[in-house]
């Protein structure tokens, strides 16, 4: 696009409009593949537009191709500026990581009612995340620790996916028809 064609007056936001049209989804997937979250490679993309309409004056408007160069370079680099914010969010306790009180109680009751074979199978319906973890922890008896680092994760995460992963557990032996309440 050759802006020199446009009237002065129309160009920034002529410019803008034909940027979001043309790499748009490319921004869009750029930022995704490194943050692994479509709300997250759209606020990436928001980002990156509003620094580049900070810059106009070094936008390389009069050659495509390092336009689109400089468009997705900036979606990435908005996308790797965000890291270190989504990680400490996912690191922080939210409501869902509290202990539901009896919790471990009703737990025990599905490990207690149900037999070996069952929980394997039970365990296996389960997303891969809480699958890994209560496998090395309840079926191979490894600590917290041991499965965090098997599994290249912090404890703590660890600790949060087994919770879940039990909760989880409870939902499909429950699902199956299991009796919890005696």
């Amino acid at each position: 696009m050759l802006l020199s064609l446009l009237p002065e007056q129309a160009k920034n936001d002529k410019l803008f409009e034909w940027i979001v049209t043309e790499f748009g989804a490319q921004m869009l997937w750029v930022a995704e593949t490194i943050l692994s979250d479509p709300e997250d490679g759209k606020e990436a993309v928001q980002e990156a537009l509003l620094g580049m309409f900070r810059n106009t004056h070094r936008l390389p408007v009069e050659d495509e191709k390092r336009l689109r160069a400089y468009a997705l370079t900036a979606a990435r680099n908005a996308a790797i500026n965000m890291l270190p914010e989504k990680k400490r969010r996912e690191e922080r306790l939210d409501l869902d990581d509290l202990p539901i009180p009896g919790e471990e109680d009703l737990f025990e009751k599905v490990a207690a009612q149900e037999d070996y074979d069952f929980l394997l199978r039970a365990i296996r319906r389960l997303p891969q995340r809480y699958r890994e973890v209560l496998l090395l922890i309840l079926v191979e008896d490894n600590t917290v620790e041991e499965a965090a680092k098997l599994l290249c994760r912090k404890p703590g995460t660890v600790r949060q996916q087994l919770s879940r992963g039990k909760r989880r557990l409870v939902e499909v032996c429950r699902g199956e028809g299991m009796d919890l309440e005696a």
